[in-house]
């Protein structure tokens, strides 16, 4: 053990750092290593990895793969203001599909929104503004609901429109022109058919 301190090869400082690197990580339940300046930002679960590097003479060498991460200012509409955080594209992208930074930390899991100290107090600022704005409090599973029900009621909406149409020109198509099934919905005649789909809607 003395000589090995004493006489480092390069080697041997190539375990030295990553035996270094690998206490200074905290492990995470999903088995990746999530590094310890991932509480100062937006990683969205993302950690060093490590593996070899093979050569073309399949020499393997140890290394490490590190997130890429990325300085970002982010427009939030509670607080009609720029946020300027430290995040990985991964979480970048997440922010782009989910409608923004709002949304992204106010419907963040509990399990994700301990990992960053950032996210926790983004997420308190974020609480206080929605109160001040809408004069309640922020629940997220009853906007979740909602919005469940909302896509619901516009599928059978859209489900009842279609099924509607094609009963109608099934049951006149030598009468029914081209163009009539664009005002199938202010013919009163065709109320009766709707009902009938209601009810079957109903049933199912």
């Amino acid at each position: 053990c003395f000589f090995f301190f004493c006489f480092p090869s390069p080697n041997k400082m190539t375990m030295l750092r990553l035996v270094w690197e690998k206490l200074a990580l905290r492990s995470s339940s999903n088995g990746f290593s999530i590094p310890n300046r991932a509480r100062r930002g937006l990683y969205e679960g993302k950690g060093i990895v490590s593996g070899n590097q093979v050569s073309f003479s399949q020499r393997k060498s140890r290394r490490v793969w590190k997130p890429n991460t990325q300085r970002k200012s982010l427009y939030s509409e509670l607080l009609d203001k720029m946020i300027r955080v430290r995040l990985t594209t991964a979480a970048l992208r997440r922010i782009d599909q989910v409608g923004g930074i709002d949304n992204y930390i106010l419907f963040m899991g509990t399990k994700r929104l301990n990992e960053s100290d950032v996210a926790l107090k983004i997420h308190g600022i974020l609480l206080q503004a929605y109160k001040d704005k809408h004069g309640i409090e922020f629940d997220k599973e009853k906007l979740i609901r909602e919005e469940k029900e909302a896509v619901y009621e516009d599928a059978k909406k859209l489900y009842i429109r279609e099924a509607l149409k094609k009963r109608v020109l099934e049951a006149s198509s030598e009468t029914v022109s081209s163009k009539s099934h664009e005002i199938l919905d202010a013919v009163p005649e065709f109320s009766s058919e709707l009902e009938d789909v209601l009810s079957m809607l109903e049933k199912n």
